[in-house]
């Protein structure tokens, strides 16, 4: 099995609080041969965009989006304007993110990024992401693939195993905070090792 020519792997990259390093992947499939994969960036730049302005505080950087075509390979770095987060609260740490949980209804059946790069705002005097954040990730995801259907691609799940991308059908935004330690490279980890032998 191969990819189709159509399934595409978009990976947005950005530095939090002390320079650590982030980046999420989302996948994408064109609904036309022809749609241009600049456009998937420029409606994932407008789904941050509206997360920072209110919730990221300005030690979060969102900095740069890269397409890669999962048929052929080949990885281009897309156009993309550096998004500074405008909450002015402290950062929550790094390893504390939020999950986006996409389905499709398909094998693979469900899938998504951690967010990280929150501020304390955030969250709610019970230690949970408050439902305002969560109502703004929904609708910033809804806007998102809103926009994506005008220019002929659809948000998707990708699948190593079944060599596919799968167009996401729903999704979810839970209010526990998720600890990432290097989950599909969401947050870099530093390892302090030990050999016993």
């Amino acid at each position: 099995m191969a990819y189709s020519t159509d399934d595409f792997l978009f990976t947005v990259r950005g530095t939090l609080a002390s320079g650590e390093i982030f980046a999420n992947n989302w996948a994408g499939v064109r609904t036309d041969g022809g749609a241009a994969a600049q456009d998937f960036g420029d409606a994932l730049h407008d789904f941050y965009d509206t997360l920072a302005a209110v919730w990221m505080p300005n030690d979060t950087t969102i900095t740069s989006c890269a397409s890669k075509h999962l048929s052929s390979g080949i990885t281009t770095e897309l156009s993309w304007a550096t998004i500074t987060g405008a909450n002015t609260q402290e950062p929550l740490p790094n390893q504390l993110g939020i999950r986006v949980s996409l389905f499709s209804g398909t094998g693979p059946t469900s899938g998504g990024p951690f967010l990280p790069g929150w501020a304390k705002q955030t969250t709610d005097t019970g230690g949970l992401v408050t439902t305002d954040v969560q109502d703004d990730i929904i609708a910033a995801l809804e806007a998102m693939v809103t926009t994506l259907g005008t220019v002929d691609w659809a948000l998707g799940i990708q699948s190593p195993t079944a060599v596919a991308v799968r167009a996401v059908t729903s999704a979810r935004v839970g209010r526990r905070w998720d600890v990432i330690r290097k989950r599909a490279n969401d947050v870099s980890e530093s390892y302090v090792t030990t050999d016993f032998t």
